[in-house]
């Protein structure tokens, strides 16, 4: 497991908060605080990292040099209530290992997932068999 951290941009709005991360795109929460929100940006930054995982793209850089240029240009100096660093666990290198399973058992990973990623299908089912152990 490696650790990747990402800047998190949160901005005040009537009635809550809201965030993003300019290098993770898609990847945004709301709360009723400042807190509340950067507590659900990082379970949705976990989510949105393992499911690109899962499905075998390639995870974002954290870009922190210039990552404040890039940034909507209506918005000035005060309009956003927080900056912060949010840390993610990820899967790291993959390792290549030769795994002896079933001929039959193959034979239907193969089918479901159409002969191809075999690799990704059995991560997402260790991942999914450790998570619940």
């Amino acid at each position: 497991m490696t650790t990747q951290t990402y800047l998190a941009l949160i901005e005040r709005g009537d009635h809550n908060y809201s965030a993003f991360m300019p290098d993770v795109l898609g990847c945004i929460a709301a709360g009723d605080s400042v807190a509340d929100t950067l507590s659900n940006l990082q379970a949705a930054l976990a989510s949105h990292i393992a499911l690109m995982e899962a499905d075998g793209d390639p995870l974002p850089s954290p870009e922190w040099d210039g990552a404040m240029d890039s940034l909507d240009p209506d918005f000035q100096d005060g309009d956003y209530a927080a900056v912060a660093a949010v840390a993610v666990e990820t899967s790291g290198k993959s390792v290549r290992c030769n795994v002896t399973l079933p001929e039959s058992l193959v034979a239907r990973i193969d089918g479901y997932t159409g002969g191809r990623g075999r690799s990704q299908f059995l991560a997402t089912a260790a991942r999914q068999f450790l998570a619940n152990a």
